[in-house]
């Protein structure tokens, strides 16, 4: 694993999951597998772009603070700042580390969409001590971005949730980023485990579809190869599964995103003499709230028919929700409905599309 080194780490928190303010438990740090343990006296500025006054930014940072339950300072949670907040701690020393685990935000299980979606996270070899340096967006000195993708949303209990990031790598520690263009794309399925006490499963995949709506429910169906997996997928009945996209160039993650997520529905599975796979489909229904403009390149071809306008991609867009808007050609529209399907062969060749339509 790669170690960071910072003196500052900053979120970037573009939105939540559709709640009137944004709530985040707490952003945990790991080196070789141990938790490194900050309390307030290791903390030097903690601030905001907005915070309620009760739960303050630093109690996102302070691993003694409760992760179940509600209390004053239990996590940070904005004063109805819904989107495009900056989070930042400066620590008293520089820290070293190689993983990032989170809580999303939740009120004693209750309240998920309250918890952050799309966010960035920065490292940074400066110390900031001024509300000036709190603006979203704002360039950062001597910095390094080290995630860009999305924080699922706490599953509905009061337990700990941990989410364990995929952080982004560089090529060597001060060469220049790489071209997401001159990157792999890849695609992992999870299937949360902690909604039935267990351990998150990744599954080998060989193709998948998935149809995303806002505000209406987005399906997602899985195809696994062989059946080594099903005893364990079906002692996770209320868990999520998630599809992730993730770009990389060797062993180095260069980016990574959840393009698709539902409820586990129905497993099955079929059997013949010389194979068997199992089929995974379920729902669920997700508002988006970003609202972003997306430029689209290397499209494959579109076309307008009775009002809609649709487009289609070869490689799919890791950034493009629904409500968003699409801009391609000198044209623009909100993209209502975001169509993706994946194919992955034995030899691991990968065959893909995205289909957007929208008025």
């Amino acid at each position: 694993m790669t170690v960071h080194t910072a003196k500052t780490v900053v979120l970037d928190i573009a939105n939540n999951y559709g709640g009137d303010w944004v709530e985040l438990r707490s952003v945990d740090f790991y080196l070789n597998g141990e938790l490194i343990p900050i309390g307030i006296e290791g903390i030097r500025f903690c601030g905001a772009s907005d915070y309620y006054e009760d739960n303050l930014p630093e109690c996102a940072f302070i691993t003694s603070l409760p992760k179940v339950s509600w209390s004053e300072e239990a996590g940070f949670a904005t004063d109805y700042a819904v989107e495009n907040i900056r989070l930042v701690c400066t620590f008293m020393a520089h820290i070293e580390f190689d993983q990032i685990v989170i809580n999303n935000g939740h009120y004693e299980g209750y309240g998920t969409i309250f918890g952050v979606r799309d966010v960035k996270i920065y490292t940074a070899l400066v110390a900031f001590d001024h509300d000036s340096d709190l603006v979203y967006g704002e360039p950062i000195t001597d910095s390094k971005l080290i995630f860009d993708g999305t924080f699922r949303e706490h599953v509905e209990g009061d337990v700990e949730d941990p989410e364990t990031l995929i952080l982004l790598g560089a090529s060597t520690d001060s060469g220049p980023d790489i071209p997401i263009a001159l990157a792999q794309a890849f695609y992992a399925c999870t299937i949360t485990g902690t909604e039935n006490n267990l351990s998150d499963l990744v599954v080998p995949i060989s193709s998948f579809r998935s149809r995303r709506r806002s505000g209406s429910p987005s399906y997602l169906q899985v195809v696994v190869p062989g059946l080594d997996r099903y005893d364990d997928i079906v002692l996770r009945p209320s868990g999520d599964v998630v599809i992730n996209m993730i770009y990389s160039m060797g062993a180095v993650i260069i980016s990574q995103g959840e393009i698709a997520r539902v409820n586990m529905g129905t497993v099955n599975y079929q059997k013949s003499s010389q194979s068997g796979s199992i089929t995974l489909s379920g729902s669920k229904q997700t508002t988006y709230t970003s609202g972003k403009t997306v430029p689209l390149s290397n499209v494959t071809w579109s076309s307008f028919n009775s009002g809609t306008l649709r487009v289609g991609l070869a490689v799919p867009d890791l950034d493009l929700n629904p409500g968003d808007t699409v801009a391609v050609g000198g044209l623009s529209f909100t993209a209502e409905l975001i169509t993706t399907t994946v194919s992955i062969s034995a030899n691991g060749t990968i065959t893909s599309g995205m289909e957007i339509s929208g008025l």
